[in-house]
């Protein structure tokens, strides 16, 4: 229960606003947790919940293990989609900026 709410605060924390007429929506469907985090930016204001969301750019799978490396700057979105850790479907090019949209810091 704690771990998601951790995915939520570590998004809004390392958040980068891309300017004022970008949009974007991810779902990404954490499997061994059976959740789902939907992540909408529309004009700088970003929007985290856990629920369903079927119209976004980019649908993504991956585990709680990918995604905590995610949030831990040990991995990028991008990355983890090349090596397989994380399956997407959708806008690639969304999908290529939501390593611009959040830059975790690496934590020692």
């Amino acid at each position: 229960e704690d771990s998601k709410n951790v995915y939520i605060k570590n998004l809004k924390d390392n958040y980068i606003p891309q300017g004022n007429d970008f949009v974007a929506s991810f779902a990404i469907e954490i499997t061994d947790l059976n959740k789902t985090l939907v992540i909408e930016v529309i004009n700088n204001k970003l929007n985290c919940y856990y629920g369903e969301k079927t119209d976004v750019e980019v649908s993504a799978k991956t585990t709680n293990e990918v995604m905590n490396k995610l949030v831990n700057g040990r991995t990028t979105f991008q990355g983890a989609f090349m090596s397989g850790e994380l399956s997407a479907k959708g806008n690639f090019k969304t999908l290529r900026t939501f390593d611009q949209l959040f830059q975790f810091n690496v934590l020692s």
